[in-house]
């Protein structure tokens, strides 16, 4: 090696050397001890010299600059002192710091030691990034119109981690803050946002907007998660123009969203939640906590949000007006997906499903509906002592649809009411005032509609396909009721309508049931102690009766068409209608009046069966002007009953007319091609003035 290359190496060698006992000589440095007091002149904390030991509170006066350098740890309160507000950083002038630490002394064993980083009317800009603040009462507070750039720090332990008050045009962005008391508190202030941070793990609400003096108004919080705090995840107190968006809020212990309204002049309104993910916590035993509780306040709209697993409420709305739209509210399995209490509530184009109540509306809250879908649910909608009106919705196997109860009004357009096997009432009304339902469909419940104690019902042009029982069930024990069931098609399933009219007088006299088509059904129309008129309804086929009055019962029965029914027409017990111009074709029956009843027929076609008009057990019959033909046994009989029977056509019978003991008159009727036109069978019956044409036998008498 020549002489050159032996002094390059012996040079390298001692510069390694030298950069080794100035590393080794900064590692070993000493701690910089910083006083309380004022920084009156701009002043830089640079890495050399850290880190720093604050013994006080240092204030940083107006005009004046302090600069923290990247990699420096500043330390509050080495003493242990539990005085934490005796030691922080006021900064009046500006603060620039960027990659540093703010904590306790090693020595300081307290949660809260410090009491932070606050901006008292700090007119210049500070800058503070990318900054671990730990253990303080407030991390960063502002103050009173301060100015700062504040991003992407790790605040944690302490009470506050991020304090707003008085404050205006702040952003917060890409925060981390955790095992604080309250991860931000914003108070009286407005231009805030809040965005790409997380607030997790408080022991309290993770972001709180509160009320002191003034409503904070313009407060946004997006793209934030907000998850696993103690109380609450974000509550707003009487703000208003304001937004929570794309957020996930979830896990939080008792509600993941609250809006509270503090006063009648202050109170929340103007407020959107959009697209946000809410998810409740989740214990060993079930689901805790609520999605969004909102008390108080007007112009709320909540959109796109999802809402899963809360245990008492998807969402809580009081006093208020608001607007859910888009939403996916689910898995409220032990109570509510929504609950509404005293509120204008306005639900579009949501879906709800796989909850115990998806929403249950009280205390004179007024719901409206529009393009819903409700699956899965116990119950659909449930309103009481409110008002509803619901359009285009669809709710699908679903045990109960919508039900209505004490004071309540229920308006639907064009739902879709889908049950399963197991579904019970696809529209229930108990004590309400009204229901209006115009073209909808409901099928596959057990009961389609059923209305109890209700005013007045009003039903028309509507499906109702395969409900087990009845399609629609009005009744009353005490209230006069007014009944309009007009144009609706029952297909398949139990009973058509069921009217129940009184207990024990009638409470049912208007309006009228008419232009309803019964295809397969158990029954068409069934009524007691009711005097509804019944017009121009088709009943195509009915195991039991097309038209059946009971009790009392008493209305006009006109135009109607049955067909292929076991008994058309059945009149019992004390009622007395008058049947006028129906069409009664191919059942076992046509019609048949029992048990006291008095009715007038008049002018009716009754055609093919076993028997056309029969009168039986202590009744009294008018039969007057009817065409009657072809029924195997007899046109008419009458058994141990009164009848008057007047200019009727009756041929193609076996039997024209049959008295069993007993009475009545036989007038001015033509009887043709039977095998015995009248008969008298140990009877008093007056026959006079008939027509008898190619019977067999025209008059028989029996004993």
């Amino acid at each position: 090696m020549n002489k050159k290359n032996i002094f390059f190496v012996c040079a390298f060698t001692l510069i390694v050397l030298a950069i080794f006992i100035l590393l080794e000589s900064d590692d070993v440095r000493a701690d910089t001890d910083w006083p309380e007091g004022p920084i009156s002149k701009d002043t830089v904390w640079t890495q050399k010299d850290s880190p720093y030991n604050v013994d006080g509170l240092v204030t940083v006066e107006k005009n004046v600059k302090l600069t923290v350098e990247p990699g420096v740890a500043v330390r509050f309160n080495s003493q242990n002192d539990i005085n934490y507000a005796d030691y922080g950083i006021v900064v009046q002038g500006e603060m620039d710091a960027s990659g540093a630490a703010f904590t306790r002394h090693p020595d300081n064993s307290y949660d809260v030691a410090w009491a932070g980083i606050t901006f008292e009317e700090s007119k210049k800009t500070s800058d503070v990034n990318l900054c671990i603040i730990e253990y303080a009462d407030s991390g960063v507070h502002t103050l009173k119109g301060s100015s700062l750039d504040f991003t992407d720090s790790v605040i944690t332990w302490g009470k506050k981690g991020i304090y707003v008050e008085e404050s205006f045009g702040l952003d917060l962005i890409g925060h981390e803050i955790s095992h604080v008391q309250q991860g931000i508190y914003i108070v009286d202030s407005n231009d805030i946002t809040v965005k790409d941070s997380t607030v997790n793990d408080c022991f309290d609400v993770g972001i709180l907007v509160d009320l002191r003096t003034s409503q904070s108004y313009d407060i946004n919080i997006l793209n934030c998660e907000v998850k696993a705090n103690a109380v609450t995840g974000i509550e707003l107190r009487s703000v208003y123009d304001s937004e929570i968006s794309n957020c996930d809020i979830s896990e939080n212990i008792v509600t993941n969203v609250l809006l509270n309204s503090k006063g009648k002049f202050t109170y929340t309104h103007d407020v959107l939640l959009s697209n946000n993910f809410i998810k409740s916590y989740e214990s060993t035993w079930y689901f805790t906590s609520n999605g969004i509780e909102i008390y108080g306040g007007s112009d709320i709209e909540v959109l796109q949000c999802t809402i899963l697993d809360n245990n008492m409420f998807g969402m809580y709305v009081s006093d208020c007006e608001v607007t859910v739209s888009e939403c996916e509210i689910a898995y409220s399995t032990h109570h509510y997906g929504l609950f509404s209490w005293n509120t204008q509530l306005t639900l579009r184009n949501n879906h709800f499903h796989d909850n115990s109540y998806s929403v249950w509306a009280a205390g004179g809250s007024a719901v409206f509906s529009s393009h819903n879908t409700f699956k899965s649910d116990f119950t659909g909608v449930t309103v009481y002592h409110s008002r509803l009106y619901m359009e285009f919705d669809t709710l699908i196997k679903i045990q109960h649809g919508v039900y209505a109860m004490e004071d309540c009004t229920a308006r639907l357009f064009d739902c879709d009411l889908k049950g399963s096997e197991i579904s019970g009432i696809g529209i229930r009304l108990f004590n309400a005032e009204s229901l209006h339902m115009t073209e909808c469909t409901i099928s596959s419940f057990f009961y389609g509609v059923q209305a109890g104690n209700t005013p007045e019902t009003f039903i028309k042009d509507n499906v109702f396909l395969h409900n087990r029982n009845v399609a629609i069930a009005v009744g009353t024990n005490f209230m006069d009721i007014s009944v309009h069931i007009e144009s609706n098609l029952v297909n398949q399933g139990g009973g058509g309508i069921f009217i129940g009219g009184g207990l024990r007088e009638i409470h049912c006299r208007g309006e009228i049931i008419k232009d309803n088509i019964f295809n397969n059904v158990e029954y068409g129309i069934w009524v007691n102690l009711c005097e509804i008129p019944i017009e121009n309804n088709q009943v195509n086929h009915a195991s039991t009766y097309g038209i059946h009055l009971k009790v009392f019962s008493s209305p006009l029965i006109k135009e109607n068409t049955v067909r292929n029914s076991n008994i058309g027409i059945f009149v019992e017990w004390w009622s007395d209608p008058e049947i006028r111009e129906n069409t009664v074709k191919n059942c076992l029956w046509g019609i048949y009046v029992t048990f006291y009843s008095e009715p007038t027929i008049i002018d009716n076609e009754i055609t093919i069966g076993e028997v056309g008009i029969a009168c039986d057990v202590l009744s009294y019959i008018v039969v007057r002007e009817n065409f009657i033909r072809g029924f195997r046994q007899y046109g008419i009989i009458v058994y141990y009953a009164h009848a008057d029977i007047s200019d009727n056509v009756v041929r193609d019978c076996r039997e024209g007319i049959y008295f069993y003991y007993s009475t009545g008159s036989v007038t001015g009727n033509l009887i043709t091609h039977t095998d015995f036109g009248v008969t008298v069978h140990s009877s008093k019956v007056s026959v006079k003035g008939n027509t008898f044409r190619k019977n067999k036998t025209d008059i028989r008498y029996l004993p």
